[in-house]
């Protein structure tokens, strides 16, 4: 594709980084489920509304409590924290099985359109949702009023198999599936994001989804680790046009918050990340309708909020200007109305334009792989020789 860019000129360095980065990424996950954690409840569940491709729907949202990510190697990611420690404590999938049960005893009378299933994980993932369980759930998504199921998964763990029995199970309903491709970059994903994911594994991925008439949601980063804020402007745009170009739209714009007991949370601590500012944000905004006007990227509301984030340092302004930058990008989200981001402005934006050159002058002068390896270096890890 043209806009792959920043291709992967030393693999065999890039892949002991990577070892290195996974082992240090996992080493210091901390899962934060209660040791006397329900394991026959949700984590959560909630009725709310939700806009499904450019139409508000009603929704409903499931969290289930499952064994954690089977790669759980991204460096900036809280799910695995969030999830079940199985060596800790086994789940069996009648726990599984009932945790969808006890959220759906209405679900042939609930007014609900979308059903959303979220596991901290990977819905394919034998060794996270057991076949068993998914097989229950989808029968029961089938005896729903709900038209769509929306699921999330990295793409090595679809196959045609699973989506074979997907199909036969729920019919003619509609199967969606989240998959986080991150960035359209392969270094930037390789060392920056940390990712099990690659462009091969998505592009496959997507194809199998269009083959069995399923449909794809692409999630995105804002500022992934080690990049400055113009970088994670250059990526993010390049990434949408990317997936425009697969005949991907509406993909899913998360930006980086820093969660606890994440690589993402070292590098914060030293000095060497800032959270994104909201103006990149916008800016990405503006940039990726001019490039991609029918693109149509969506940002991840939640992600910004402090108040559901208490542990998290979230993308921000400054203290005076957040709220309302945050309450005008929502609002886009809804009426894709550039012009009103456009007219955003406040005494801030002085102060992220001065950071952002000085941020160029010092971080952005040095090539990505000598951030990560003088960051590796740092916490102790041995240098190999190429």
């Amino acid at each position: 594709m043209e806009y792959i860019y920043d291709d992967i000129k030393n693999p065999e360095k890039i892949a002991l980084m990577r070892r290195d980065l996974t082992k240090l990424a996992r080493g210091i996950r901390v899962s934060t489920i209660p040791e006397d954690a329900n394991l026959s409840a949700p984590q959560s569940a909630r009725d709310d509304q939700v806009l499904l491709g450019d139409k508000m729907v009603r929704r409903r949202r499931i969290v289930l409590l499952t064994p954690m990510c089977s790669a759980a190697t991204c460096l900036m990611c809280p799910l695995p924290n969030e999830a079940l420690d199985s060596k800790r404590r086994p789940i069996t999938p009648e726990e599984i099985s009932a945790q969808f049960d006890s959220v759906m005893e209405d679900g042939q009378d609930a007014d609900f359109e979308l059903l959303t299933l979220y596991t901290n994980g990977n819905f394919f993932a034998d060794a996270e949702v057991p076949p068993v369980s998914r097989k229950h759930m989808y029968k029961l998504f089938k005896e729903s009023k709900a038209e769509f199921l929306l699921v999330e998964s990295l793409p090595q763990f679809l196959s045609k198999e699973k989506m074979e029995e997907a199909k036969n199970i729920i019919g003619d309903k509609k199967l969606i599936v989240a998959i986080g491709l991150q960035s359209a970059s392969d270094l930037t994903r390789a060392i920056s994001v940390n990712t099990t994911t690659t462009r091969e594994s998505f592009e496959r991925a997507y194809a199998l989804l269009k083959e069995f008439d399923f449909m794809i949601q692409a999630f995105l980063m804002i500022k992934p680790p080690f990049l400055t804020d113009d970088e994670a402007i250059e990526d993010t745009v390049k990434s949408i046009q990317y997936l425009h170009e697969l005949g991907i739209q509406n993909p899913i714009l998360c930006a980086t918050r820093v969660a606890p007991n994440t690589v993402l949370e070292l590098l914060s601590k030293e000095g060497k990340f800032r959270t994104p500012w909201l103006w990149t944000v916008i800016e990405i905004l503006k940039r990726s309708a001019q490039v991609s006007p029918n693109a149509f990227p969506r940002v991840v509301i939640s992600e910004l909020r402090k108040e559901g984030n208490a542990d998290s340092e979230v993308p921000k302004n400054c203290d005076v200007c957040s709220t309302e930058t945050v309450d005008a990008i929502e609002k886009y989200n809804e009426d894709r109305n550039i012009g009103n981001l456009s007219k955003l402005t406040h005494d801030c934006k002085d102060t992220y334009l001065k950071e952002k050159e000085e941020e160029n002058r010092t971080i952005g002068k040095i090539p990505l792989e000598e951030r990560v390896s003088e960051f590796l270096t740092k916490h102790k890890l041995p240098e190999r020789t190429i």
